[in-house]
């Protein structure tokens, strides 16, 4: 269970921090956010990366939960960029 959470956790977080990103605005959304969504998005995201390394290292300890949770975040971060990747491949 703590594996699912991780991995929802980091693959939020990535998306978040992609959409508050002003060059991929255009692709997700069609136009550019105003500045306080950019701000929400990238606390949002930031506090998804650091949740998830929280509950790692709470569940294995600090050694074992910091390779995890940074085993996570590159495992959410590829999804994340999967995910934006075929997003802008439909819009073209």
């Amino acid at each position: 269970m703590t594996h699912f959470a991780l991995l929802l956790l980091t693959g939020f977080g990535f998306a978040c921090l992609c959409a508050s990103v002003a060059r991929h605005q255009s692709t997700l959304f069609g136009c550019a956010l105003p500045m306080q969504r950019n701000r929400m998005l990238k606390i949002a995201g930031w506090t998804m990366l650091a949740l998830a390394t929280v509950i790692a290292c709470a569940a294995l300890g600090p050694g074992y939960g910091l390779i995890e949770a940074f085993g996570f975040a590159s495992v959410g971060g590829l999804a994340a960029m999967g995910l934006l990747s075929r997003a802008a491949g439909g819009r073209r």
